[in-house]
C-alpha cells in the first residue's frame, strides 16, 4: 500500500479512508471507489438512475491512488462510449501478487 494510507488506522482497529470504512485498507477504499463513482454520475445529473444493463469495469495501477484515477476514467470512458449513465456501483479491489 501507498505510504499516505499508513495512517487511516482508527482507535479500534478499524482502517478508515476519507469516509470508507471497513476490517482492512482494501475494504475501506472500495467504499470511497463506489461512493466517488456515485458523485461523479451526481455531478452530470439530478435524476433518478435505474440500474438495467450491468457493466463490467476493470482497472489496474500499481498503488491506490493511482487506481482510484484510473478507476474514475474507466467509468467516464464507460458512460461516454455506452452513452448511459451508471448510477450502481459494486467495486473489488483485489492485491497483485
Amino acid at each position: 500500500m501507498a505510504a499516505s494510507f499508513a495512517n487511516c488506522l482508527e482507535g479500534d482497529g478499524r482502517r478508515s479512508l476519507k469516509h470508507g470504512t471497513g476490517s482492512t485498507l482494501l475494504a475501506a477504499s472500495m467504499t470511497v471507489f463506489e461512493q466517488a463513482a456515485l458523485a461523479l454520475t451526481a455531478v452530470i445529473t439530478h435524476a433518478e438512475i435505474k440500474s438495467v444493463i450491468p457493466v463490467d469495469v476493470s482497472c489496474g495501477a500499481p498503488d491506490l491512488e493511482l487506481l482510484f484515477v484510473d478507476w474514475l476514467n474507466a467509468v467516464i470512458y464507460e458512460m461516454a462510449v455506452r452513452k448511459m449513465l451508471l448510477g450502481r456501483f459494486a467495486v473489488t479491489i483485489k492485491a497483485r501478487d
